[in-house]
């Protein structure tokens, strides 16, 4: 019996169809292969003059994505009305379809992510703006040219600070030697520094720079004590924490290279009446429960210098240890003071401070030189742990930690004298600060006996890795207040 083809469906693909869905399916293909492949670069979302930039590309993927989505429609809707001759085509043009739902969620991701850099660069637009000349990244600058320049016209509010970069005396300055025309490494330096605000250099800028220096400078804050005075009062209502000078054990910690010395050395030289015992301790695990030091082998040492001294400390004791009743949770002070990690490698670095401060230490035959450690760019040293350990709120720690940032100390002594418990007085012996040089030059000097002759451990390349490294903690530092209580 004989077939009757005009009694039979005719399906979409067939005759008349045909080529509108060769129309659709070609459509499809030009524009998958127009979009583009990869995502902008992170440094095209890098500044404020981009935002317009990127308002156009969001519409721009915005319609893509609108065109994608009526394209996708029309062939879920051939793909619906295929019958078994044509499955092997469909299932071609099906491939085709998964690739364009997965380009549509990669342009669907990466507007995503320009929205969240264009609120970023919004957030930080009315902190960029000011009446002074300022660098890319608004440090105010000055040339002996402009009024008010600070090195000439010594002022009170803006003041030098040392740094281990300098190249010229003074050391309770920060002066860089330029070294190109454009003298960058001003800017760059400025900008890893929290305590840089004002870039002054030793001529006009616009020329060849090369021969010309740059001192960085300071310009002093008080803190907001606001906060640190309602976390203050309500530990004191709870009775955390007292108000009266009394003999305390004060327990101050860091992961090193942090003035944890200087502030441990500055505290034990107090009178007996506000100070019972000190202890320097490099545990990034909090005790809880608090338990009892034991006799430490050798005393606290009295040098001058206080990098020269001994203070007992190391680990917290035990669980075998006595535990300490609450109602003595008082008689302590527990401090936790930081500083940017990236100089605190560069002055304390070494597998057995990697051990003294509970890292995941290589044995001695495969610990990396700092400079291999940079590259690697593996926290070992485990100090992004330590940090948050020692500033993250934990309820059941019935004892507060005072948070000290070192950066911002020396603009807010009295109130780390006040929160520290100590009498007012104290403020005026607190110690001057302090930076051993450590740069390019030393770097040279120090070099005898290693690879290459230098000691990469102190180059600016070796800081620029580290800073790469440590970015996320370095970031919460900066916004760290000078003193809190957590």
């Amino acid at each position: 019996m004989g077939s009757d083809d005009s009694a039979r469906p005719r399906h979409p693909l067939t005759s008349a169809n045909a080529p509108l869905f060769a129309l659709v399916v070609f459509s499809l293909i030009v524009l998958f292969s127009s979009t583009p492949s990869t995502s902008p670069s992170p440094s095209s979302l890098s500044s404020l003059s981009d935002v317009n930039e990127l308002l156009a590309e969001k519409s721009s993927l915005e319609i893509s994505i609108l065109q994608l989505e009526a394209q996708k429609n029309g062939v879920y809707s051939s793909l619906r009305s295929s019958d078994d001759a044509r499955a092997a085509q469909m299932r071609e043009e099906n491939k085709k379809l998964e690739a364009l739902l997965e380009e549509q969620k990669r342009l669907e991701e990466l507007l995503e992510k320009q929205k969240e850099e264009q609120e970023k660069l919004a957030a930080v637009a009315p902190a960029t703006t000011t009446t002074t000349t300022t660098s890319s990244s608004s440090h105010a600058v000055f040339t002996p040219s402009t009024p008010g320049n600070p090195l000439s016209s010594p002022s009170q509010s803006i003041v030098n600070f040392p740094c281990p970069l300098r190249d010229s005396p003074p050391d309770d300055a920060c002066t860089l030697k330029c070294k190109d025309a454009t003298c960058s490494r001003a800017e760059t330096t400025c900008s890893a520094y929290v305590e840089c605000t004002h870039i002054v250099y030793s001529k006009e800028t616009g020329g060849d720079m090369s021969d010309a220096t740059a001192t960085l400078m300071h310009e002093k804050r008080a803190a907001d004590t606001g906060e640190m005075r309602a976390a203050f009062d309500a530990l004191v209502s709870q009775g955390k924490l007292g108000t009266s000078v009394r003999p305390r054990i004060y327990v101050i910690v860091s992961y090193g290279g942090s003035g944890s010395k200087m502030l441990s050395g500055w505290i034990n030289d107090q009178s007996r009446a506000s100070v019972k015992d000190v202890r320097h301790m490099h545990d990034p695990n909090p005790p809880n429960p608090l338990r009892k030091f034991g006799t430490p082998l050798n005393a606290a040492s009295h040098q001058a210098d206080y990098r020269d001294r001994h203070i007992p400390g190391g680990m917290f004791p035990g669980p075998t240890a006595q535990a300490i009743p609450e109602s003595e949770y008082e008689d302590y002070r527990f401090i936790y003071i930081f500083k940017d990690p990236v100089e605190g490698l560069v002055s304390r670095y070494g597998r057995g401070h990697c051990l003294h401060v509970g890292g995941d230490c290589p044995e001695d035959a495969n610990f990396p030189l700092l400079d291999d450690y940079a590259k690697k760019g593996e926290d070992f040293f485990k100090i992004g742990y330590f940090f948050d350990q020692w500033t993250t709120k934990d309820e059941t720690r019935k004892y507060p930690v005072l948070a000290v940032n070192y950066h911002k100390i020396w603009d807010n002594v009295e109130t780390l004298v006040e929160a520290l418990g100590l009498p007012p007085e104290c403020a005026k012996t607190f110690p001057k600060r302090t930076e051993t040089v450590r740069n390019d030059d030393t770097a040279i000097a120090d070099g005898a006996g290693k690879p290459g002759g230098i000691n990469m451990a102190h180059t600016e390349e070796v800081r620029v890795m580290l800073r790469e490294m440590y970015d996320d903690v370095r970031q919460k530092i900066f916004q760290f207040p000078a003193v809190s209580f957590v």
